[in-house]
């Protein structure tokens, strides 16, 4: 009797833990806004910009027309500063654009060969100290690491210089489009692709402006 007495209260009370939970509602700390996530996707302080796209068949930087339209009635509004931006951007020569023109052969071969000759000085200094050493093999496998590893050196080296050569009368014609003053008066900022691929236009407002902008011209309109 005892037995089914202590078999019944164990029953009562696991059936009192089960009613009591199913009537509590569990506890939530925080419950996240949908609108909160697109949010913290846009970024806030970015600023806006425009596009000038390289054309590799006709050769020039294009822009959209609905870039073009938008920059020449809501940033570069004087005409004579707007034919002077659409002339500079449209002057380089294609000969000069990175992805057209060639490194100098002549460069090359001077790197090349200068490169050749200071690895051959190495290397044979290194034998000397080699033949000191009576030929240790550990030492030998340090030399080799080393000469490896000074080749890429002279390799990237060689390359640098090579590429600032290609890349050198473009990056002054960037410049000179950077230094248009009546871009700078409206804090209009040039960056280009080290490629050449594209030239962003950096505008003189943010997402965050733009977007009040619009807000402000459909409350207008109502």
């Amino acid at each position: 009797i005892k037995s089914k007495n202590v078999e019944l209260d164990e029953e009562e009370q696991k059936a009192q833990l089960l009613s009591d939970g199913g009537d509590r509602a569990p506890a939530v700390d925080f419950v996240p806004d949908p609108a909160d996530d697109v949010a913290e996707l846009r970024p806030s302080s970015s600023r806006v910009k425009k596009v000038l796209v390289w054309n590799p068949k006709r050769r020039e930087f294009e822009m959209s027309e609905e870039d073009k339209r938008e920059l020449k009635e809501m940033h570069i509004k004087n005409d004579e500063h707007w034919q002077a931006f659409e002339e500079k951007y449209r002057s380089l020569d294609p000969s000069d654009h990175p992805t057209i023109k060639k490194s100098s052969l002549c460069k090359k071969i001077l790197l090349g060969s200068l490169s050749f000759i200071f690895l051959l000085l190495i290397a044979y200094c290194l034998f000397i100290i080699l033949q000191l050493a009576l030929f240790n093999l550990i030492m030998l496998v340090v030399m080799v690491v080393f000469l490896t590893k000074l080749f890429n050196v002279l390799k990237a080296i060689s390359s640098r210089i090579l590429d600032n050569g290609q890349k050198k009368a473009f990056k002054q014609w960037i410049r000179g489009l950077k230094d248009l003053e009546f871009l700078k008066q409206q804090a209009i900022e040039i960056q280009e692709d080290d490629t050449g691929r594209w030239i962003e236009i950096h505008l003189n407002e943010t997402a965050d402006e733009r977007d009040e902008g619009i807000a402000e011209e459909d409350g207008d309109d109502e």
